[in-house]
């Protein structure tokens, strides 16, 4: 899910003249600051809380984390609350299961860019 929405931002970065990289989001990232702080605060405001709800979803769904719950229940979250939930996806991504997918997909990856197809 994370790569997703990683390969999805890089994807919509790159159609407003951003390079679809790690530089390109930075840089977006960047951007977007700016023109938040000269937005009028309603605006920067929506807007900050849409990408919270986003990347709480994106965490919720692959992490299988109840964070929409949560929020419901406590509306902003306080840094112990961040605190904990970013323990618990880190909790997540050191279990077998999930290990063992991040080394399929790299052996794969691996595979891919030494076969002749890549080398070309």
């Amino acid at each position: 899910m994370i790569q997703i929405y990683l390969q999805a931002q890089c994807h919509i970065i790159s159609l407003l003249g951003y390079t679809p990289d790690d530089r390109g989001i930075t840089l977006y990232t960047t951007h977007l600051q700016y023109a938040l702080n000269l937005a009028p605060p309603e605006q920067s405001e929506q807007l900050r809380k849409s990408g919270r709800d986003t990347y709480r979803v994106v965490l919720e769904k692959a992490f299988s984390l109840p964070l929409a719950e949560e929020q419901a229940l406590k509306g902003e979250l306080s840094i112990v609350d961040a605190r904990n939930i970013m323990h618990k996806v880190s909790m997540r991504m050191q279990e077998a299961e999930v290990l063992e997918k991040v080394a399929t997909l790299c052996s794969v990856s691996v595979a891919m860019n030494n076969s002749p197809e890549a080398k070309q």
